[in-house]
């Protein structure tokens, strides 16, 4: 018998999540994304659809446990019972095994229209390969090439796709302004009666009916913390600053890769694909963010209205990605401690936006989506192949975020950076170029110890102006630094004071510039 093995991948992810600068709607998106097939696809299949349309029975899903197994698997799909069989769902990207390409179109077909009713703006595509019941039994996933195949195909159905939104040549009265989508449905928020988009008004029921109705237990983290950001920081206007932490997890295709190789059986294959989409959760969220909340504690907690909060505001915790947003002056012990007890069989990389309570935050995440990029790119070049190195960059949103982080380090006369700095891996000793947190460390404490906290802010007012302020600035303080205090810093460091302090130029740069929200020991609040 002829099968059919079905990728369906939800394209653009990011841009329709963040659409909005509105935190609910950004987590109503997530949410979207995280539970559509579970929402969409599986009932489409079941569902009669429009007249005519019979159900095609339903698409079997798994629990952790599950054992795959291509006669069981044969059974169901002659019962008339299944369509259909999954076979990895994580990440936005969902695996299909069905009966034949007939029912695997109708399921397809059915599912789009059913999306683009409520939500228009999703995209979703969908590829096929075919598999007989012949390679099921005498071949393994790699060797027939499935994975190849499918995936070649479906980047080529993502080049073929139409981009255009459907509703750009219909004439609308109404549209937002802010997206130039049409008005088409009405809310109450904040006690007003609201015009929304499609999106938007998907967004919030989807909030509302996980978050602020009887949310799910892997919803628990959001509805625990702070709901607004102007209750994160201390006193608006003053302490306003907060941080959108990006971490993500690297190269976890190419290790699922390296797995499936050494498997013999296509049964093998699919379960050891079902354990590692159960262990990426375990490891990238609900171990790790315990483990974080357990050794920040007391710092991650505030109270508000008389109960005690989480002050980190969860937006995304899905597979191997996890975006939080929390007071600026825990951002680094957050992306720092999470990277370091992570299950050492994996790692990810940290990107840091910190940027004012009152900036737009969509602008801000796509700072720190950058950060985390340019982490992953610095430990290619550390293990182009291994990538087991955990590095975090970071980035003070000051003004013009609207355009790329290049271009913005670029404006503002961010040159030659120490960041990013590698936290943990495999390759510690082989990047003498890369700064390490230890060194960070170190060097915070001498400029805290020996320099003092008048001369530091010195050297952040005559940073901003200029290098050359900086550095005629930095001659000064030494110059004026008494010969026992310059006599034990040097004991301490082992070589000449001015020698040391320009070989660490970059990574002292970095340092100033943050000093206030991470270095100065006030970074609490």
């Amino acid at each position: 018998m002829e099968y059919v093995l079905a990728l369906f991948d939800i394209r653009a992810k990011q841009k329709f999540i963040y659409r909005s600068n509105k935190i609910k709607e950004i987590v109503g998106g997530s949410m979207i994304i995280r539970d559509l097939f579970n929402d969409y696809l599986y009932n489409a299949a079941e569902e009669t659809g429009v007249k005519g349309e019979q159900p095609l029975g339903k698409i079997k899903k798994y629990e952790t446990g599950d054992v795959f197994s291509h006669e069981q698997f044969e059974s169901d799909m002659k019962s008339g019972m299944y369509c259909g069989q999954v076979v990895y769902d994580g990440g936005g990207n969902l695996l299909v095994l069905f009966k034949n390409e007939e029912v695997c179109r109708e399921a397809y077909k059915r599912f789009t229209r059913k999306v683009l009713k409520t939500i228009p703006t999703l995209n979703i595509v969908c590829t096929w390969q075919n598999v007989s019941s012949w390679d099921m039994y005498h071949r393994n996933y790699p060797e027939q090439g499935d994975y190849e195949k499918l995936y070649a195909a479906h980047r080529f159905a993502e080049n073929q796709e139409l981009l255009a939104e459907p509703y750009w040549t219909v004439p609308m009265a109404q549209v937002d302004y802010a997206t130039s989508m049409p008005l088409t449905q009405h809310k109450m928020i904040v006690g007003k009666d609201t015009k929304l988009t499609s999106e938007q008004y998907a967004k919030y029921e989807k909030y509302e009916k996980n978050v602020e109705g009887g949310f799910s237990e892997s919803d628990r983290r959001i509805s625990e913390s702070i709901r607004l950001l102007d209750e994160m920081v201390e006193q608006k206007g003053k302490n306003s600053l907060l941080a959108i932490v990006y971490m993500d997890g690297n190269n976890i295709g190419m290790k699922y890769r390296g797995v499936l190789e050494s498997i013999t059986s296509y049964d093998d294959c699919i379960n050891e694909l079902r354990t590692k989409s159960n262990e990426l959760y375990e490891v990238f969220v609900e171990d790790t963010l315990d483990k974080v909340d357990e050794e920040l504690n007391c710092k991650l907690l505030k109270q508000v209205g008389g109960k005690m909060n989480k002050v980190q505001r969860y937006v995304i915790y899905s597979g191997d990605e996890v975006n939080i947003i929390l007071p600026a002056g825990l951002a680094l012990d957050y992306a720092r401690t999470y990277l370091d007890k992570m299950n050492r069989n994996y790692h990810s990389c940290a990107g840091i936006a910190v940027f004012h309570s009152h900036a737009p935050f969509a602008d801000a995440y796509r700072i720190a989506e950058k950060c985390c990029e340019n982490a992953k790119t610095k430990g290619k070049e550390i293990n182009p192949y291994k990538q087991e190195n955990s590095l975090v960059d970071f980035h003070y949103c000051r003004a013009a975020i609207g355009v790329e982080l290049k271009q913005i380090r670029e404006d503002e006369h961010l040159f030659n950076l120490s960041r990013p700095w590698f936290v943990n891996g495999i390759d510690e000793n082989q990047c003498p170029d890369v700064i390490k947190m230890n060194q960070v460390d170190q060097m915070a404490r001498i400029l805290n110890q020996y320099l003092g906290h008048s001369n530091i802010k010195g050297l952040i007012d005559s940073d901003i102006v200029s290098d050359e302020r900086f550095e005629m600035e930095f001659h000064r303080i030494l110059a004026h630094m008494s010969t026992s205090k310059k006599e034990a810093l040097q004991n301490e460091i082992g070589s000449d004071v001015y020698t040391y302090f320009r070989e660490n130029r970059r990574l002292i740069r970095d340092i100033v510039e943050f000093y206030d929200i991470w270095f100065s020991g006030e970074s609490e609040t």
